[in-house]
């Protein structure tokens, strides 16, 4: 559960580092989307992670995201060792359907022996002062199984993380998500 809650809280941190960048806008902009997203996508492969091979502290791992000019293409690597075990793994997405598209991604690599492989897309859905993003991911390593339906609701002025509903499938056992579920505020 704690590891739960730890993921919930990445996802407030990616959120309200955003609003300081576009506070008045009216709008979620692209490079909005993509740095949230990014953020929300290896926040949730690392807490699969987690709950795969257990929690270790202690650990450092690398990110490094590169978006395009256009803020249409992105991607990152995701590297160290985690609990005595390499982990690389690159990400590839795709934002040129936003804002009315859908926003898609691949994700491959290892983990120690285990091979790593997951795809999602996101949709982002703007209201006059918060915004909602529906979000579906999911993630295979080695043996193990998980995936994230959700959706996830924040403040635009500035952005803030205020709810996520939804649910959560590991290795075959779903958890509910949001006020409700595992996540709490």
């Amino acid at each position: 559960m704690r590891d739960l809650i730890s993921r919930g809280m990445m996802g407030v941190v990616a959120l309200a580092t955003l609003g300081g960048a576009n506070a008045a806008a009216e709008q979620i902009t692209a490079l909005d989307a993509a740095l949230t997203l990014q953020g929300a996508i290896s926040d949730g492969d690392f807490f699969l992670l987690t709950q795969f091979f257990g929690f270790q502290a202690g650990n450092t791992l690398h990110y490094r995201s590169i978006t395009d000019a256009n803020t249409s293409m992105w991607s990152a690597t995701l590297s160290g060792t985690y609990s005595g075990m390499n982990l690389n793994v690159t990400y590839q997405g795709d934002f040129s359907a936003f804002p009315s598209g859908r926003i898609t991604w691949t994700t491959d690599g290892s983990y120690g022996p285990n091979a790593w492989g997951g795809s999602g897309n996101a949709l982002i859905l703007n209201g006059s002062t918060t915004f909602q993003t529906d979000y579906r991911s999911s993630l295979t390593v080695g043996g193990n199984s998980g995936s994230f339906n959700e959706r996830i609701e924040a403040s635009k002025n500035p952005i803030e993380f205020l709810d996520e509903l939804g649910s959560v499938v590991i290795n075959g056992a779903t958890f509910p998500l949001g006020s409700t579920g595992i996540f709490r505020h």
